[in-house]
């Protein structure tokens, strides 16, 4: 099954914590029942299409150097620079993944991270978290990509 995975500032939920407690998770003003997730996985994050006006800048600049050198370099500078920016975006991308979480009502929420390697340790703790059930609680820090909280459920997990 292939899910389209969002990209930053697309449908994903960039949010500095998330607090799992006991069966609830919460972030900012919202919360979700661990027990109404019928799949949680990870994707990479989509990549930003690619800006074809900013080449098209470049290229009207470079015909128009032996008209007005002015406008020529104006055009270049500017489609320069949006691609450099799309280039740096999409790098970004790529050292980042999402969380997908789809509940049993079919919904899918989708929660962007910085760093793959941390999203799978949230994955294993969310794992253990689902799995033992009981009085537990993490804090998931996914700005600053830390942990806090039980400290057995983070025993054995690479973090």
């Amino acid at each position: 099954m292939k899910e389209n995975r969002p990209g930053i500032g697309e449908k994903a939920i960039e949010t500095p914590t998330l607090l799992i407690k006991k069966n609830i998770m919460y972030w900012e003003n919202t919360m979700i029942q661990l027990s109404n997730i019928s799949c949680i996985s990870t994707g990479n994050i989509a990549s930003a299409p690619f800006p074809i006006l900013a080449a098209l800048f470049v290229l009207a600049g470079f015909w128009l150097f032996s008209k007005s050198a002015v406008l020529a370099i104006i055009l270049c500078v500017i489609g320069g620079v949006w691609l450099l920016i799309w280039y740096f975006e999409n790098e970004s991308r790529r050292e980042g993944a999402v969380l997908a979480i789809r509940m049993n009502s079919g919904q899918s929420l989708y929660f962007a991270f910085k760093r793959k390697d941390f999203l799978q340790s949230v994955l294993a703790v969310l794992e253990r978290i689902i799995a033992d059930g009981g009085d537990r609680q993490v804090s998931i820090n996914v700005e600053n990509c830390t942990f806090s909280g039980d400290a057995d459920i983070l025993n054995g997990i690479r973090i």
